[in-house]
């Protein structure tokens, strides 16, 4: 997120999440400066400018009730606040260095001549970390568990035959493997 957008998004962080929080009386903490209130502050705001104004609002909720200090008024962790917001809202692949930089390396190299590519780009959408070695073995097992379940669906689609929770996972596996492709060819990782 850049430019315009991103600027859009910080004020909107401020707007639904961050001053609501201060006017119910959300302070920093003890240990905290002024200054590095602010700053953090100004962090999270850039960290979560993709949030919608509902996600945000669902996640100043969190944050009020996770509240620290002696009188449950004090920031919590910026670490925290950033967790929360990706299990309310999933950031968008463009924010994730992880996943870029992953998808482009050799792990992503052996993805693609697998054929995985798709399921490690939901992985790492989902876990935030690079996957252990018996990840990737379910990761080959779930590939063609779904090269399967993609084959029968678009036959059943073909007659009409298919149900919306199909065609949806659909759309979303076929959105996930021209991402990760996308990512994977961006930096010349096909070969």
């Amino acid at each position: 997120m850049e430019g315009e957008a991103l600027r859009e998004g910080k004020a909107r962080v401020w707007a639904v999440l961050i001053e609501p929080l201060k006017e119910r009386g959300m302070v920093r903490p003890r240990s905290m400066s002024v200054a590095d209130e602010a700053a953090m502050l100004d962090r999270v705001a850039a960290r979560l400018a993709y949030m919608s104004v509902d996600a945000l609002e669902a996640l100043a909720e969190v944050v009020e009730a996770n509240a620290t200090g002696k009188g449950r008024d004090c920031w919590p962790k910026e670490v925290s606040i950033s967790n929360w917001a990706r299990r309310i809202q999933a950031p968008p692949v463009t924010v994730s260095r992880l996943v870029r930089s992953y998808i482009q390396s050799e792990g992503g190299k052996a993805a693609q001549a697998g054929g995985y590519l798709a399921e490690l780009f939901s992985y790492l959408r989902k876990h935030g970390r690079p996957p252990t070695p018996y990840c990737l073995d379910e990761m080959r097992q779930a590939a063609d568990a779904n090269r399967s379940r993609r084959a029968r669906i678009e036959r059943e689609a073909e007659r009409g035959l298919a149900s919306t929770a199909d065609l949806a996972w659909l759309e979303g596996h076929v959105r996930a493997q021209e991402r990760a492709q996308e990512l994977f060819d961006a930096k010349g990782g096909a070969a």
